[in-house]
């Protein structure tokens, strides 16, 4: 078993492998007294129709030993109710195991994962998760490809 750093998820260390959802580090572009309006946060290009989908990420043993990814699309992990998760991640292209990330989720904050970027469920802190995932529709039954880890993971506070 190897340990993971669960790392604070910041804009300039999440970059390689796509964007954070959060006003947190952007200007507005319009609004007025009753509303705030920030454009254009992430977007998908050339994949057609979009399917919003909701994964319940159940509370589970703390082990990663397998990877997803998709070639065709992004794709969204908004977390709702305000619930903290741990996501992970690799770089798109050939695996590294030893490059493998983790992040804290704030329930607070969303995340765009670019293309071919690898991922796996989120790991709820506490308690199952609802989130709402945003791909190419028909994802999960034409660009879905798993990858069995050499090593498996364990999560360690950074």
């Amino acid at each position: 078993m190897k340990d993971l750093k669960v790392k604070k998820l910041t804009e300039d260390n999440f970059k390689a492998y796509g964007v954070i959802l959060s006003t947190d580090y952007l200007e507005q572009n319009g609004g007025d007294s009753n509303f705030g309006w920030w454009e254009n946060l992430a977007v998908f290009e050339g994949i057609g129709r979009v399917s919003i989908n909701v994964l319940k990420a159940k509370e589970r043993e703390m082990i990663v030993d397998k990877l997803e990814y998709h070639n065709e699309t992004e794709e969204a992990v908004i977390p709702l109710g305000g619930k903290d998760q741990i996501i992970v991640v690799a770089k798109a292209g050939a695996l590294i195991e030893d490059e493998i990330e983790a992040f804290y989720l704030e329930g607070t904050k969303g995340v765009v994962l670019n293309k071919g970027v690898r991922h796996f469920i989120p790991y709820p802190i506490k308690g199952d998760v609802d989130n709402i995932i945003i791909f190419k529709d028909q994802t999960g039954a034409n660009d879905l490809i798993f990858e069995e880890l050499k090593n498996k993971y364990t999560f360690i506070q950074e």
